[in-house]
């Protein structure tokens, strides 16, 4: 069985839990928090929200190299959290939990992370020697423009 590694960020706004659940739920958000030099293309309409069992396609690029996957939204409690599920992509298994919680002077907003690689030992090794300071930089940044895009 594949080792699971898992990743928790957290980042507290002065805005309301349902405006930034609102803003979690539209993927094209996605491209202003995340780093510009990945080059993320979302295909997904702009003017809806997502609900469960939605999918959609996300292309980036990596050091040059061009990386894709397709994700399904598997769960949804409204206002709260929602997960989403890689279907296909550059990992064995990939789930993304975002939730939001009210504090006093704003919301806390989690993102939590499961991954399991391809490859076995390889896999592991590729997780301590890059690939968890890659989702450490990205979710540094992406902790960044949320704090500006909610004036935190």
């Amino acid at each position: 069985m594949a080792r699971v590694y898992r990743f928790h960020e957290v980042v507290t706004v002065p805005r309301s839990p349902e405006e930034v659940f609102t803003y979690l739920r539209q993927p094209n958000n996605l491209k202003q928090i995340m780093p510009p030099e990945l080059r993320l293309q979302i295909e997904w309409p702009v003017d809806r929200l997502l609900s469960v069992g939605d999918e959609f396609w996300t292309r980036m690029r990596k050091n040059g190299v061009p990386v894709s996957w397709r994700t399904r939204v598997t769960h949804m409690e409204p206002g709260v959290s929602f997960s989403d599920v890689q279907l296909s992509g550059p990992f064995r298994r990939w789930e993304h939990t975002h939730t939001v919680k009210a504090v006093p002077g704003g919301t806390e907003v989690h993102d939590e992370i499961e991954i399991e690689l391809p490859l076995g030992v390889l896999g592991q090794v590729a997780m301590w020697l890059f690939l968890r300071a890659d989702l450490e930089r990205t979710f540094a940044h992406r902790k960044r423009e949320f704090l500006r895009a909610f004036g935190g």
